[in-house]
């Protein structure tokens, strides 16, 4: 894989090789964060074909930088939130462990 791209898990129906080409985001200065196809034997460093198709619009660089430190920014806080919620879910449980094993308990006395 070069340095110039990441791989997504989503993919394409396959190309003029009929090989799945993967979806990859470009990490070059002039290009960063733009999406791409390619030729699906580029991976392996069989490519012989010129397929490439940029998946989204040109977007001058510093607007995608912008653009990508707020997804970043909204990201970082998709996050905070989502670890809170694990924690109250967390402490949800283990009040009710808590309270099962009151009900337990009362039940075997019951049965006494």
């Amino acid at each position: 894989m070069s340095k110039s791209s990441s791989v997504s898990i989503h993919h394409i129906p396959a190309n003029v090789v009929r090989i799945p080409s993967p979806i990859k985001i470009a990490w070059r200065p002039e290009n960063v964060g733009r999406k791409f196809i390619g030729c699906g034997l580029y991976a392996n460093g069989e490519s012989k074909c010129d397929t490439f198709n940029w998946i989204d619009s040109y977007m001058k660089p510093e607007l995608r930088h912008q653009h990508l430190f707020y997804e970043h920014e909204e990201l970082k806080s998709s996050s905070v939130h989502l670890k809170t919620r694990v924690e109250d879910l967390q402490n949800t449980i283990s009040e009710m462990n808590k309270l099962n094993k009151i009900l337990q308990k009362t039940i075997e006395e019951t049965k006494l």
